[in-house]
């Protein structure tokens, strides 16, 4: 084991070697770095994505300008994002990148732990973008998201037949456990509050806000917590309704489709 100190942020680097005694295999670095206090401290996530990172207080993409800075995500993450609670707000996702998935982070491999994401700014895709994974902390969830939640007086929209749209992830494939949805979704055929396709465990978690589903050629694949599962959903809670078969939807007409019978 190696221990490097960094000076300019006061962090320091633990080096692990894997393999046999004779032989020395690739080494596994991990970097334990300072807290996080700004916007700008946040986006240093890319400069190493196996660290620990801590928030210290609410961080705020708002700034004091009154102008929202675009948020590129993470496209890996490996480490912990430990929230203490506070919130990560006003998170503007570039959707005029060539993306086609969207989260804070892509692809999470680590534990993101609790935070809290808050915004009044709504997602919306792009038409002909093809968008696949959408979800408020990950596209894609290998990894623990424990404890953590999203609202938003805007929404996510996206009218793609391909995507898989959920408040915390668009697809799990790890443990998501004591999360939270309070942000209304329009989805074409998998949504789901907490996930848009579930491979992985889904437990004791819940969404609190409307589904609306446009239900193009097939039968949509949604839930109050999941769209398509193929994995496990324990303990788990739906407190609002689902909107199935609104064609020509708008954002102020949700409210007065034909609620599904089935949710």
């Amino acid at each position: 084991i190696t221990v490097k100190e960094s000076a300019p942020d006061n962090s320091f680097e633990v080096i692990l070697f894997a393999g046999t005694e004779n032989v020395v295999g690739d080494p596994i670095r991990i970097v334990i770095s300072k807290g996080i206090s700004t916007a700008d401290d946040f986006m240093k996530i890319r400069e190493n994505y196996y660290g620990y990172y801590i928030l210290k207080n609410d961080i705020d993409f708002n700034y004091e300008g009154g102008e929202h800075t675009l948020f590129t995500p993470f496209p890996v993450f490996y480490g912990v994002l430990e929230g203490n609670g506070y919130q990560i707000k006003n998170v503007m996702f570039d959707t005029f990148s060539s993306a086609k998935d969207y989260g804070l982070i892509i692809e999470n491999h680590g534990v993101i732990q609790n935070v809290v994401l808050t915004t009044t700014i709504s997602f919306y895709d792009d038409p002909g973008k093809e968008i696949r994974y959408v979800g408020g902390f990950s596209a894609v969830n290998y990894g623990v998201i424990r404890d953590c939640s999203i609202s938003s007086f805007g929404y996510f929209f996206v009218d793609n037949e391909g995507s898989y749209v959920g408040g915390i992830v668009g697809m799990n494939a790890g443990l998501i456990t004591g999360c939270s949805n309070y942000v209304t979704i329009f989805g074409n055929k998998f949504v789901g509050g907490v996930a848009g396709y579930n491979q992985g465990r889904i437990e004791y978690s819940v969404n609190a806000r409307n589904i609306i589903v446009r239900e193009a050629s097939e039968p949509s694949e949604t839930s109050g917590v999941v769209g398509f599962n193929a994995g496990e959903v324990f303990s788990c809670g739906h407190l609002e309704s689902i909107f199935v078969g609104i064609h020509d939807y708008t954002i102020s007409e949700y409210e007065d489709a034909e609620e599904n019978s089935d949710s």
